[in-house]
């Protein structure tokens, strides 16, 4: 169970305000607190910045530069989840992509994690296989609770929605101001529907795809995968 916050903007922006809204998400936000480490990736036209801590996002201080693109999670690992360390904290970097997951999932450990984490995981198969492929084979051969989750590959974001469970906890909010897309798992903005990736090129476009045809159920298996 996490929270995060990703940013895509024509313009450089100050981070600080986005942060500050995670940190109230984390501390205070949907089945709080969310203290077991946090970071951000941070990319404008000349340089990226990967930062992490396993402190509580609400320890830290924020001392970032602008950027035109944001992605940052704070994470509360479940019941039975990896230890709090660097290395299954996100964003996760593997060939210049970066990922985010919000939710579990049962999935064997890849070959090439580095953590121990399902997410770490989940997103080398989606390396793998290609998001839609990915998404439908997870779907139909593993336990998962949500596999909400942030993708920026090939300079597009990929906003990932889809959950079996707690569908009030497992939300994704995404709203256009001031040249700017911000994606969250609190707040305003237009919920993004279940079993749907929201798909934002460079230009700021947002265009809309389910995972499935048919609606997603809890209970039942997706048939006829696009």
């Amino acid at each position: 169970m996490c929270r995060f916050i990703a940013v895509m903007s024509s313009n450089p922006f100050d981070p600080e305000p986005y942060l500050t809204e995670l940190e109230k998400q984390a501390r205070y936000g949907k089945n709080s607190p969310h203290g077991d480490g946090w970071g951000i990736w941070l990319k404008d036209d000349k340089r990226e910045i990967l930062h992490k801590e396993i402190v509580p996002i609400w320890e830290s201080d924020f001392k970032f530069p602008y950027a035109k693109i944001m992605i940052a999670h704070a994470r509360k690992k479940g019941r039975e989840g990896a230890r709090k360390s660097l290395l299954n904290t996100h964003p996760f970097i593997k060939n210049n992509s970066v990922f985010i997951h919000n939710g579990m999932v049962k999935l064997e450990r890849h070959l090439y994690s580095v953590g121990e984490t399902d997410s770490e995981s989940y997103f080398l198969y989606l390396l793998d296989m290609g998001l839609l492929r990915g998404l439908q084979f997870i779907s139909e051969n593993y336990f998962f609770t949500s596999l909400n989750s942030v993708l920026y590959k090939d300079r597009k974001m990929y906003v990932i929605r889809l959950t079996r469970k707690m569908e009030d906890y497992y939300t994704i909010f995404i709203k256009k101001e001031d040249g700017k897309i911000i994606i969250t798992t609190e707040g305003d903005g237009k919920m993004i529907p279940n079993n749907t990736v929201a798909i934002i090129n460079k230009n700021l476009k947002i265009s809309y795809r389910r995972i499935f045809q048919d609606r997603f159920h809890p209970e039942d298996k997706p048939q006829n995968p696009l």
